[in-house]
């Protein structure tokens, strides 16, 4: 969280073009600032602009023992909201493994947060999402999970 980068918490060469930053590195609720520069046989070329991004701190909680019998993806309450929402979805008995992932996009459809990324087993889940950084206005979130897709619209208002 240094935009002179006086410290440096991680110094990576990769080569894809996603970057996953190991887990427990930074902290929450904390504003971090980044940049890159290329390397070829040439050397190294001049650093890009410094971007910056502000974490969050979120949890993905189980909240009832029934296992149901169909995905489901809820309506956030509250709606409209400020500064946070809840959003719960269901994941049936019997979903083979795979990644169940929970998305927020802006009204152009650009991914502004991933709130859920990971392995669920079968239950019932919430998450927060916490828009104190984000203009009011429409946005959408999308829960992907198997072969099951639903979106859904909330609206931010400050």
């Amino acid at each position: 969280n240094d935009s002179l980068f006086n410290t440096t918490l991680l110094d990576s060469t990769i080569t894809p073009s996603q970057f996953v930053v190991p887990s427990g590195l930074l902290s929450g609720s904390s504003v971090y600032f980044w940049r890159v520069r290329g390397y070829n046989v040439g050397g190294f070329g001049p650093w890009s602009v410094t971007w910056r991004f502000t974490t969050q701190i979120i949890g993905i909680e189980p909240i009832s023992e029934v296992v149901p019998q169909s995905f489901r993806l809820y309506d956030n309450f509250p709606n409209p909201f400020n500064p946070v929402t809840s959003i719960n979805f269901d994941i049936p008995a019997g979903t083979p493994g795979g990644n169940t992932k929970l998305t927020i996009y802006d009204l152009t459809g650009r991914v502004i947060a991933v709130l859920a990324d990971a392995e669920l087993r079968p239950g019932k889940y919430s998450v927060k999402w916490n828009a104190a950084n984000y203009a009011s206005g429409v946005y959408f979130y999308r829960l992907e999970s198997g072969s099951y897709r639903d979106i859904k619209k909330m609206v931010v208002v400050k």
